[in-house]
């Protein structure tokens, strides 16, 4: 239990390390495109990397700024449709509607796609970020590969719950 702990925390505290004014890979000072490195904190709508980090004065005082992102990624109704298809597939398995057996392996391929999706857009997005490659696709690459993340997280705690037992004698020992 320690180390699942360790390891939440460690996952929480990455994303707040690397949040970092005036490092900007490509030397860009006024970036309003957004990258997988766009980040902007002051909502002055130019990426923060692009930028010296403002001098705040004492008196000051900093409300947090409610960031709306264009498109809006879809957390709750991806979620709800997934537990909805999940709770059928649950019941008719434990109706014998369908096998047990085929029941996961529905759940284990859409989690091995969703798993493929998420790697390819974030391998296209490294590749846009570190290497300046502008691949021209059909559609937007960070979008998809967050609501395919959403998809395979949650699936992902299905498939967790399956394998419980597995995971808590793993870290007993």
């Amino acid at each position: 239990m320690k180390k699942l702990l360790f390891l939440c925390l460690v996952l929480f505290l990455i994303p707040l390390i690397s949040a970092q004014w005036d490092d900007c890979r490509f030397g860009i000072t006024d970036c309003e495109i957004p990258c997988g490195l766009y980040i902007d904190t002051n909502a002055d709508g130019e990426c923060d990397h692009g930028q010296l980090e403002p001098v705040k004065e004492v008196k000051e005082i900093v409300t947090p700024v409610k960031v709306k992102y264009d498109p809006p990624y879809n957390f709750f109704p991806v979620s709800i449709i997934l537990l909805v298809a999940y709770a059928i597939s649950f019941i008719a398995a434990n109706k014998k509607k369908i096998k047990l057996i085929n029941h996961k392996k529905f759940w284990n391929v859409l989690l091995l796609l969703n798993f493929l999706a998420t790697g390819i857009t974030g391998i296209l997005l490294v590749l846009r970020v570190n290497y300046g490659w502008a691949i021209r696709l059909p559609f937007n690459v960070l979008y998809w590969h967050v609501e395919t993340g959403i998809v395979m997280a949650i699936i992902s705690i299905f498939h967790i719950f399956w394998h419980l037992k597995y995971f808590t004698r793993m870290f007993n020992r």
